[in-house]
């Protein structure tokens, strides 16, 4: 199996906690995919790209959010 296809986990400690970093699990289509767990908390953060576009002089940046209450 490719090193690509892989999971990478690894866990550092951030003020007295740990926290979890795990790439290769999920989101397997994205350039670059993380997710983050640290308590409670976990986000999924990716990164695509694309060839350039002309005309266009701005870095376009979409950001979703979903709160979700347990």
């Amino acid at each position: 199996m490719p090193y690509w296809f892989e999971s990478t986990t690894v866990t550092v400690s951030v003020g007295g906690r740990p926290m979890h970093l795990e790439s290769g699990r999920i989101a397997k289509q994205a350039a670059g995919s993380v997710l983050v767990t640290y308590g409670d908390t976990t986000v999924l953060v990716t990164a695509t790209r694309s060839k350039p576009r002309p005309g266009i002089d701005f870095f376009p940046l979409t950001v979703d959010f979903v709160e979700k209450f347990a």
